[in-house]
This record gives structure tokens, sequence and C-alpha cells, in this order.
């Protein structure tokens, strides 16, 4: 008997199983894990993207504190703005033909026939969702008929003291990275309400903030001159007439101190033996940093800041969240900050350092209408330090227009401040 066997074959077993399913489940981890690496990489990758370009945006050198606008007249005495750039802001703002500058730089002269259009907007009168129609003073030229391109301006004046029949002198600063122009408007050797003080012993030194320029200092004048000091309002690196700094970047006050430095040297050897430091905004930031680095800082006697940066990390936030960006987006954004502009942000925190301040009185004008540098920091500064600070916030205008949209009562606030520190 004779029987036929086939091909033997094993059999299935577990451990068969598990040799010819591994190297597939092995393949299946390691895409998942390439795959992870990659999305994680990609995100790292977009927050870093993200945090350079804001970085970018707070260092780079730019201009800022006028937009265009689409105007037309109304009468003589009243204008249509097209609602955008600052048309319904509150208060007494500049107006000028948008080649102005072009035309000064050209060599012409206000009172010319070819006076570019000059004039001040102030009250609102109407707005029709559209468009706003606000009070109109003419200084030069005259509105064309139809609608026309102009920049409207929170500095109000223009070009120079001149626009405001004071008497002035171009003078230029030794500054580290080359000359500063500046003006110096003397003082009248009046005091405001015939108090006792105003001398030309005592200057004010303006430093304007970030993306501005001199012409910031105009709409204060003449309440720093009828109380009887000597004003000296600066450029610094940066500014368009003035010497770029050689990394092409804003130091947030950490190299610009240097150049009111500058200032005060030239005050001091034109006989200057008090100096009072008025700071806007990051011109704020560069005070507080002269004050506490410059060996010529023994000359200041006062600081009147004006929507001041009192501390860079709480207005990045601030800004962040303007710009939609997520808390720690903003973070990273500030490290970058930090590396690219060789600076750190804790030493311009004076809310952390208020016990470093010496005792000089402070005075801080800054609205709670502020969305751009938000006055939380300078109320916590006023409350760690009430011994020197005295702080208002009473103004629903935006950021550094305090001032435009009460002009009589700023002054007033100004005057009584300035009149107290020169007869100290």
């Amino acid at each position: 008997m004779s029987s036929s066997v086939g091909p033997r074959t094993s059999p299935v077993t577990p451990s068969n199983r598990t040799r010819t399913a591994r190297p597939t489940r092995t393949r299946w981890r390691r895409w998942v894990a390439v795959l992870l690496l990659s999305l994680l990489t990609l995100a790292l990758a977009a927050v870093l993207a993200i945090g350079w370009y804001f970085s970018g945006q707070a260092l780079t050198v730019t201009t800022a504190g006028q937009s265009t606008v689409t105007v037309e007249a109304d009468g003589p005495d009243r204008v249509w703005l097209e609602r955008e750039g600052y048309a319904a802001y509150v208060g007494e703002h500049g107006l000028r033909s948008a080649e102005a500058d072009a035309w000064l730089l050209a060599g012409g002269t206000l009172g010319a026939e070819d006076a570019p259009v000059v004039g001040i907007v102030g009250e609102i009168l109407d707005d029709s969702g559209e468009r706003v129609l606000r009070s109109y003073e003419s200084i030069s030229g005259q509105l064309p008929e139809g609608p026309v391109e102009m920049v409207m301006a929170q500095d109000v004046y223009w070009p120079d003291p001149s626009a405001l029949d004071l008497p002035f002198e171009e003078v230029e600063l030794t500054g580290e990275l080359g000359p500063l122009p500046s003006w110096v408007v003397p003082a009248t050797g009046d005091s405001v309400d015939g108090a006792a003080g105003g001398s030309e012993d005592t200057w004010a030194i303006f430093v304007h903030g970030r993306g501005g320029s001199r012409e910031e200092a105009l709409r204060y004048l003449p309440t720093l001159r009828d109380a009887g000091l000597t004003t000296l309002a600066i450029s610094y690196r940066n500014d368009p007439e003035a010497p770029p700094d050689p990394n092409g970047r804003y130091g947030l006050g950490e190299t610009e101190w240097r150049d009111v430095e500058s200032a005060l040297t030239y005050a001091r050897e034109q006989g200057a033996d008090q100096v009072l430091l008025l700071g806007w905004s990051m011109g704020a930031a560069i005070s507080l940093q002269t004050l506490d680095r410059s060996p010529e800082a023994e000359l200041v006697t006062g600081l009147w800041l004006d929507a001041p940066v009192i501390d860079w990390r709480d207005t990045f936030y601030a800004q962040g969240e303007l710009n939609g960006l997520p808390r720690p987006l903003t973070w990273v954004a500030q490290q970058l900050i930090q590396a690219r502009g060789d600076l750190r942000l804790a030493d311009f925190d004076w809310v952390a350092r208020a016990d470093e301040l010496p005792g000089l009185p402070i005075h801080i004008e800054h609205s709670d209408g502020d969305t751009f540098v938000p006055n939380g920091p300078s109320k916590a500064l006023a409350e760690k330090r009430p011994d020197i600070v005295t702080l208002n916030t009473d103004s629903g205008a935006e950021h550094t227009r305090t001032w435009n949209a009460d002009p009589e009562g700023y002054d007033a606030r100004l005057a009584e401040w300035l009149t107290e520190r020169a007869s100290g």
C-alpha cells in the first residue's frame, strides 16, 4: 500500500505572524514620526518667521505721526475729510498739501505766491459715516474746489517755529554719529502769570517720539517760551535729517540717549544750569535712559513725559493684541528684538526699576484713550513713586494727542509745572 505525500508546509504560528507584520508596523511608525517632526519644524519656522517680522517692525526706522486724507472745501472755514487715517481724531490737527515737504526742500518759502496749502482743522461739525465735516483755519494757500489729497498731522504747525511767529536759531549739535540739526528758541525772560523764576539759565530739551521729528515740539513752544525757558528741540539718530545708526535700526532708547546727552552738553556750554527733559512716547524712554546713564544728567531737574513708554514689554504685548498676535508669539518677537537690537528690555521697565529713579519731579500726561501705548505702566509707576510722579489721564485722546484734544487745558498744566520747576 502506497501513499503520496504533498509538499510540507509549516503551520502558521503567532511567532511567524509577528515576523511578517513587524516591518509594516515599523515603517508606519517611522512615517508618523517623520510627519510629526515635519509639522513641528514647520510650526517652529512659522513662529520664528512671525516673530522675526514683528521684531523687525519694532526696530525698523520709519516715519510716523501723519497720514494722507482726501479733503474737500465746504466754504472758507469748513472742510470735508474722507474717513481715513486721522480724519475723525478729536482736536486740532494740521493740514498741508501732500507736496509741501518736497516744495520746502526745493527752497520754497512760506508767504511766497506758490506756497502750498497749509491750515488747521479743529472741531468735528458733522459725521456722515463716510466723511466728517470739520472747522478749518487757513494759514497759506487756497483749497481747490474739488477733492485733494493732503497730509494730516498731529504736530499741527509746519514747518518750523516761524509758523508760530517765534524767533529761533538753527544749530547743529555734535552727536556721536555726526551733526544733529536742532532748533533753539530763546527765552523771553518773562515768567507765567508774573511768577518769579523764568530764566535763560533754565532750558527745556524736547525729545520726540519714534518716527517723529522736532516738528513735534512746535505746538508746545509758546508755553515753553512764555514760561521763560530756552527750548532746544533736537533731532537724533535715524531722523531724516540726522545720521543713520550704522545697524539701520532703532535702539528703543538703548543708543539714542547718547544724542540727548549731546544736547545736555550743548545746553551746559551755552550757560544752562538746569534742564527740564520733555519726552514724547519713545522719546520718554530715551529721556529715562539718559537720566539713568549720562553723566550730564546731573543738569536735569525734572521730566515731563507725554504718552511715555514706561515698559517696552507691556507696550509690545498691547501692540501684539492690536495686530491679533497671540501672547506667546509676542514673547518670541520680544526675544528676537533683544537679540537683533542687542538690548535688554528689562532695562526699560521703570515700574520694576521705580526705586532706582532719582528724586526728581516727573509729570506724566497719558490718556486713558491711548491704545497704541496703553497707560497701565504709567499708572503703576505713579502708584509706586507718588513722592515724585504726578499723572493726568483725563482724556479720551489717542496716542500723544492729549494736547490736540484740549490745548488750553494742557497748556495750563504745562505752564504751572514749568513755572514751579524754573522758580525752584
